[in-house]
């Protein structure tokens, strides 16, 4: 949450900033529905963002969606934008045409990860029913999603510039979702800076996706630094949406820093088997509480 405010538009009103229009949220469900965005709306993949943006393509007047048609939208979105394509690592990877890509699999991730997060929890705003393959908007919150007003606030303000409230500057976090945010606010990006270590691939990927990006090959001690930070980054997006996915991203990272201490993957199970032998694992779930002197 944005300490000490709860959220942007808290921070506004004690600031005092607030629109008349902003004013008008407090106290209603349109606040608490701008909270949960705020929530779920994390700096570290375009995922959610994604599925936002998906939503609002679709018919205005729709509260109720099919994962199907969303799935279309959330794989267009990725098809047109093939600079997003690294946040979306099994498309990236993907060896034939894009635009073949199973719809199939775009569903069962759409599943398993984005709106499985974004509904069905307290204070939750959506609701994903499995069975009937649809994902809706709780009632109380229908009338703000049809108001125009309110589904650009959602982008501009809990999308965007709530980061910066989070003791994160704007420039340095969030950098997808930024860029995602001036599109859908009709704002014109002409590039985006990441400043970051990707995978080997991806550079490839997006010149035949025909976009163009500037990379540079990094010393031994920026490598180092790159990879220390990517593993920040990675275990904090499997914190927030566990998956096998985002436990090989960790381990991708840790190969590559066993790398760089002369280990191969192979050295490094057996480091781990060994250290296993002598102290255990944490299958036994102990927690330690004390210990007398």
């Amino acid at each position: 949450m944005h300490r000490p405010f709860g959220s942007f538009l808290r921070f506004k009103e004690r600031v005092p900033d607030l629109e008349p229009y902003e004013r008008q949220l407090l106290h209603t469900p349109g606040e608490a529905f701008l909270q949960h965005l705020e929530r779920s709306l994390k700096p570290s993949r375009t995922y959610k963002m994604v599925v936002l943006l998906s939503l609002l393509a679709l018919p205005v007047g729709t509260c109720s969606w099919s994962i199907e048609a969303i799935a279309r939208q959330f794989l267009e979105f990725y098809l047109q934008h093939p600079i997003y394509q690294a946040d979306y690592s099994a498309l990236a990877g993907y060896g034939g045409n894009k635009r073949d890509f199973p719809l199939k699999a775009v569903r069962s991730h759409l599943i398993r990860m984005p709106l499985k997060f974004l509904s069905n929890g307290d204070g939750d705003c959506f609701v994903l029913d499995t069975a009937a393959k649809s994902f809706s908007l709780r009632e109380q919150y229908v009338p703000y999603w049809q108001d125009a007003a309110f589904r650009r606030w959602q982008l501009t303000g809990s999308g965007m510039y709530s980061r910066a409230i989070n003791g994160r500057s704007y420039r340095s976090t969030g950098a997808s979702e930024r860029a995602l945010c001036h599109k859908a606010a009709g704002v014109v990006q002409m590039g985006r800076r990441y400043d970051k270590l990707v995978r080997d691939e991806i550079p490839k990927i997006i010149r035949a996706s025909g976009g163009t990006c500037t990379v540079r090959v990094l010393d031994d001690r920026e490598y180092r630094q790159a990879l220390y930070a990517k593993l920040i980054e990675e275990t904090e997006e499997y914190l927030q949406e566990p998956s096998a996915e985002e436990l090989g991203d960790i381990l991708e990272v840790v190969y590559a820093l066993g790398a760089l201490e002369g280990l191969s993957p192979q050295q490094l199970e057996e480091q781990r088997v060994c250290t296993q032998r002598q102290r255990g694992g944490f299958n036994d779930r102990w927690y330690l509480v004390e210990t007398d002197p």
